[in-house]
């Protein structure tokens, strides 16, 4: 995933995405800044020197359509690229010990993509609240919980990333 900080132009009010080869989107931030992200398939553990990230990111942008092209150009400072590799975490075993349970990111971290992440630590809490309104015991809601969210969050975490196991 790269990033790049840009001047707003009044068109931009919401997302635009640009599905292709590499996915690209415009993101406004407030009423003059945007920026732009860039996913592109990278081999496994590639890292970049800070020197010729703008340059590295330009490059991957040379097929990209018009309007993306134009704001290529643009990109001219090293120190102003964020790259950083697409990864998720998916804790396998229990949620929960004792009175501790874990929701959102802290147990099924996701892709930074269209505030995925944040939606799912709000569908956690609204069924962990449901569930402990139900249950008997905080450990009875836990599991409970767990039940109701575990696929959710597997599917949509799945497919690039690290699993871990709780401590």
């Amino acid at each position: 995933m790269w990033r790049y900080n840009f001047d707003r132009p009044d068109d931009v009010v919401s997302l635009q995405a640009y599905e292709g080869p590499t996915g690209v989107g415009l993101v406004p931030l407030s009423e003059r800044r945007m920026y732009m992200y860039v996913t592109t398939p990278e081999p496994a553990g590639k890292r970049f020197e800070r020197e010729g990230l703008a340059a590295a990111m330009r490059e991957r942008l040379a097929k990209a359509p018009p309007r993306i092209a134009a704001l290529a150009g643009d990109i001219t400072d090293d120190a102003e690229v964020v790259y950083k590799p697409l990864e998720w975490l998916f804790v396998e075993g229990d949620w929960s010990k004792g009175r501790v349970v874990l929701i959102g990111d802290a147990v099924h971290a996701t892709t930074p993509h269209l505030g995925q992440g944040a939606g799912m630590a709000i569908e956690d809490s609204l069924v962990l609240a449901e569930e402990l309104a139900a249950a008997e015991t905080p450990q009875a809601a836990f599991a409970a919980f767990e039940a109701r969210r575990k696929d959710a969050a597997a599917t949509s975490s799945s497919g690039r990333g690290r699993s871990a196991r709780p401590s």
